[in-house]
C-alpha cells in the first residue's frame, strides 16, 4: 500500500505544472477615483424674517411650487401698524415744530433788520442790537435742529414701513418648498437671529452631487471629467454628470482628510431627489483600443525560477509559451482599472496566453 502511494506521488511530482491563463486584448480602458456623496439642488435659498410675531397664515406646503414675489405667510401685522401710526404722528409734529421754528426765525429776522436800521441812525444801543442778533442766530439754528428731527422722524416712518412690509413673508426665487418650519399660530422671534421659516430649491430639473474625494486621490480629479454614479432608490441606473469644481477647504473628521468634489447631473426626469446618497466613479483619464491584460498578471511569479530584476521603467510579466512553459516579457505598464492594466512594448500581441496564476485540478 505505502509503496503504491509513494508512486502515485512521484507520477504527480514529475507532471508539469499547469498556468491559468488570460488573453491579452484590445479595447477602452480608465482610470477613475471612487467617492460618496449627497444629492443636493444647484441653487437652494433659506427664506426667513425680520419681523417678529405670530403667524398668521400660511400660504404654501411641502412641495408646492412657487415664483419670485409670491406670498408664502404672513405675520400678524398688528404690531407694526401700530408702529407706522406712531411714526406718522412724530413726522406731523415734527413738521409742525419745524414751521414754527420758521416763522419764529422770520420774526426774528424782521427784528434784527430793525435793529440794524436804528443802530446805524445810532438811536439804539448797542446791547439792544446784539441781544436781537443773538435771537435771530438761535432761531436760525433751531430752524435746523428741528428740520434735522424732520428727518429723523422720516427715516423712523420709513423704517416702520419696512417692518410692516416684512410681515408679508415672500418668496426671493422661482422654485419649489423642500421644507415647511412654520405652522399658523405659531411665534417668530427675530430679535437675536433670523428664523429660518422655508427652504426652497430654484431648479431640481439641475442638481449636483457634493461628493467627499480623499485627499490621496484628489490630484487626479479636475473639472470637466466624466462622473458615473447610483443610488439606492435605483440600483439598476447609472446616472452621469460632469465635475463643476474641486472645492480647496478641506473637510476633516477624525483625522481623514477630504476634498468636496461637486458633480452638476441633468434630472430633467425628476426621479433624483436631495438628500439621496450617491456612489460615485470619477474617469480621470480614458485611452481608447489599448492593449490591455488582467491586473492578476502584475503579481505571478513563477515557482522555481531565478527572477531577474524588471529594467528601469518595464514591468516583468510571464506568458505561456509553445510548450507550455512560461516566459518572461517585459513590458510598460499604463492606465489601469480594478481589472485590467493597458501595457505597451515588443513581444506582446493581441491574443496571447498571459499567466495569472496556476491551475489546480482537484
Amino acid at each position: 500500500m505505502a509503496l503504491a502511494i509513494a508512486s502515485a506521488l512521484a507520477g504527480c511530482a514529475d507532471e508539469p505544472e499547469r498556468f491559468l491563463v488570460q488573453p491579452a486584448q484590445r479595447g477602452p480602458i480608465e482610470a477613475t477615483v471612487s467617492a460618496t456623496g449627497t444629492l443636493n439642488p444647484v441653487h437652494m435659498v433659506e427664506v426667513g424674517t425680520y419681523a417678529s410675531g405670530r403667524i398668521e397664515s400660511v400660504e404654501v406646503d411641502f412641495n408646492s411650487p412657487v415664483t419670485e414675489g409670491q406670498l408664502v405667510a404672513k405675520i400678524d401685522p398688528a404690531n407694526a401698524l401700530v408702529r407706522v401710526q406712531k411714526a406718522q404722528a412724530n413726522v406731523l409734529s415734527a413738521r409742525a415744530r419745524l414751521r414754527g421754528a420758521k416763522a419764529d426765525l422770520g420774526l426774528k429776522t424782521e427784528q434784527l433788520e430793525r435793529q440794524q436800521a436804528l443802530h446805524a441812525e445810532t438811536t439804539v444801543s448797542r446791547d439792544r442790537f446784539e441781544s436781537a442778533e443773538t435771537a435771530y442766530t438761535q432761531a436760525s439754528a433751531q430752524v435746523e435742529i428741528e428740520r434735522a428731527q424732520l428727518a429723523e422722524r422720516q427715516a423712523e416712518l420709513e423704517d416702520a414701513n419696512v417692518n410692516l412690509a416684512h410681515t408679508d413673508i415672500r418668496s426671493p426665487i422661482d422654485g419649489i418648498v423642500l421644507s415647511r418650519n412654520v405652522n399658523v399660530g405659531q411665534t417668530v422671534a427675530a430679535s437675536f437671529q433670523t428664523p429660518t421659516l422655508f427652504l426652497i430649491a430654484e431648479d431640481l430639473g439641475q442638481m449636483q452631487v457634493n461628493s467627499d474625494v480623499s485627499e490621496s486621490d484628489i490630484g487626479q480629479v479636475g473639472p470637466g471629467q466624466l462622473a458615473r454614479f447610483s443610488v439606492d432608490a435605483f440600483p439598476d441606473r447609472v446616472f452621469e454628470g460632469r465635475v463643476r469644481q474641486v472645492r480647496n477647504s478641506p473637510i476633516s473628521v477624525q483625522n481623514v482628510v477630504t476634498y468636496d468634489v461637486v458633480v452638476d447631473f441633468d434630472n430633467s426626469e425628476m426621479l433624483l431627489r436631495p438628500g439621496m446618497t450617491a456612489t460615485l466613479t470619477i474617469v480621470t483619464a480614458m485611452r481608447e483600443n489599448v492593449l490591455k491584460i488582467p491586473r492578476r498578471a502584475l503579481r505571478f511569479r513563477p515557482r522555481g525560477k531565478k527572477l531577474a530584476a524588471s529594467k528601469g521603467s518595464l514591468r516583468r510579466l510571464w506568458v505561456e509559451g509553445e510548450g507550455g512553459e512560461a516566459e518572461p516579457i517585459d513590458l510598460r505598464v499604463g492606465l489601469g482599472d480594478d481589472e485590467f492594466v493597458e501595457v505597451s512594448g515588443a513581444g506582446l500581441s493581441e491574443g496571447d496566453a498571459i499567466i495569472v496564476g496556476y491551475l489546480r485540478e482537484p
